[in-house]
């Protein structure tokens, strides 16, 4: 969006469903982006492309690399 970010990252995936601490799974985002990815105005799939986009990796291979993480064979986000 433009504007500056402060505070904590935030988990795409919780912690709590098995999101991991790691660059895959987090993005800064200004308190109102914040607030929205927590209302789900800010859909998981759109927060997804943007990190898949800063990290230089498609999005599938971004899927894979979590629910590898996380044990898992689907991308239940």
């Amino acid at each position: 969006c433009g504007r500056p970010c402060s505070g904590k990252p935030h988990h795409v995936i919780t912690r709590g469903a098995g999101g991991p601490d790691l660059d895959i799974n987090l993005i800064q985002l200004c308190g109102t982006c914040h607030r929205k990815a927590h209302n789900g105005k800010h859909k998981k799939e759109y927060l997804f492309a943007i990190i898949s986009r800063r990290l230089g990796i498609e999005e599938e291979e971004l899927f894979e690399k979590i629910q590898k993480i996380r044990g898992k064979n689907t991308y239940d986000f």
